[in-house]
Order: C-alpha cells, then sequence, then structure tokens
C-alpha cells in the first residue's frame, strides 16, 4: 500500500517507515498536518496514519480538513490517547481506525490489510481475480493454483493489478503506489516489473494497452 505517515517524532517516524517498507508498504513522511493537507491534493495515497499530537494543527483538525474537502483515503489515527472520548472523537470525525502507541508493526499491518479489503471489496486476506490468487497477509501467490515466488515490487504490481479487477491500471498510476517522493524512477521501471511478471505468469497474463496502461487478462494460463 501507497500510505503517508504523518509523525512530527522523527526518530518514531524512521522507524515506522523502515519497518512498513520491510513488510512490502510504500511510505513518504511529513512531519505536520500542514504537510499532510498539501501532498494529499498533489499525491494518491491508500491510506494515512495520523498521529494526533502534532505541532501548530492537531491530528483531528487535519482530518476535519479532509473530510470537509471531500477527500476519501483511509486514516488510521496513531496516538498515546487511549480514552474512549478521543477514540469517539477520532472515529466521528472519519477515522477508519485508532491504534494506541506504543504498538505492534504486526498489528498496524494487519490493520493495514482490513483497510484494504474493505476497499477492494474482498472478504479475507485472499485477493482473487481469473487464474490469479494472492494472500495479501502471507505474500503467497498462486496461478492457476500452482504457487509463484514473486520479488515484493512484482507482488506489489500484481497487487494492484487484482485490486482493479480486470480495469486498466495506468502506469502513472503503478508508478505512484510504486514509489516514494525520494526514490529515482527509470523511466522503465514499471515496464520491467511487468516483464517480469510475464516471464513467471506466462506471456499473455497482462495485456498493454499502448499509451494507456496495463490490464490483468482473466482468461490467460501459465504457459
Amino acid at each position: 500500500m501507497r500510505l503517508l505517515l504523518v509523525e512530527d517524532n522523527e526518530p518514531l517516524a524512521e522507524a515506522i517507515q523502515l519497518g512498513l517498507s520491510a513488510l512490502g508498504h510504500v511510505v513518504d513522511v511529513v512531519h505536520s498536518a500542514e504537510h499532510a493537507l498539501l501532498e494529499v491534493d498533489e499525491s494518491t495515497f491508500d491510506a494515512i496514519l495520523l498521529d494526533v499530537n502534532l505541532p501548530n494543527m492537531s491530528g483531528f483538525q487535519c482530518l476535519e480538513r479532509l473530510r470537509q474537502s471531500n477527500n476519501p483515503t483511509s486514516v488510521i489515527i496513531l496516538t498515546a490517547r487511549d480514552t474512549t472520548l478521543d477514540k469517539v472523537k477520532g472515529l466521528n470525525l472519519g477515522a477508519d481506525d485508532y491504534v494506541v502507541k506504543p504498538f505492534e508493526l504486526d498489528e498496524l499491518d494487519a490493520r493495514l490489510r482490513a483497510i484494504s479489503r474493505r476497499s477492494s471489496g474482498f472478504q479475507d486476506n485472499v485477493f482473487q481475480f481469473g487464474a490469479f490468487r494472492m494472500n495479501i497477509q502471507t505474500h503467497e501467490v498462486w496461478f492457476d493454483s500452482a504457487p509463484v515466488i514473486l520479488s515484493n515490487k512484482e507482488f506489489s504490481v500484481l497487487h494492484i493489478l487484482i485490486e482493479a479487477q480486470g480495469r486498466i491500471v495506468s502506469n502513472g498510476t503503478l508508478e505512484a503506489k510504486l514509489y516514494t517522493w525520494d526514490n529515482d524512477i527509470a523511466s522503465n521501471s514499471v515496464q520491467v516489473y511487468i516483464s517480469h511478471l510475464r516471464k513467471k505468469l506466462g506471456k499473455d497474463c497482462i495485456k498493454t494497452h499502448i499509451g494507456i496502461g496495463y490490464q490483468l487478462n482473466q482468461k490467460s494460463s501459465a504457459s
């Protein structure tokens, strides 16, 4: 998932970023609510991890601004405040979940998977489209019932395409979900991962729509 972490404690932000990146997420970090609001206007994120105790503008105020502008991005509140009143306030303002510090990364990852399931319309951690099947918790992938070993980036590309359920996904959308602002992105980086997937899943598994994007072929089979 492409995530925006809003956390003013820089060592903690770095630790969360590293931990979630190791679990396969793409994490951009800002240290203020004002910066977060600017970035969500410029980029698309699957979820925002939002601290409450931020300088100048609180996480609650940031969340309220997001929802007032009709921004639908999923938001998980991250905070040391554990009172029922604070939890209710966050949820009433439009948060999708609420995680109390300190927390385990595995718990946060599980809550992110729950958001991914809800937004994609799946009931569990197994996402499926045609002959393609993946478990977003264990990172296992099957094609025509045979297990396939993928790198983290290959898994992420296939995850995005399966979520699209046969719709065309643009090259720009794939790049935006695969890389942070700081990554030096090669002009053909997405094409390279698409090529790797075709070698592992069959040359007809992904259709290229020139100048538009990529689409999973529901009727494809391994070759």
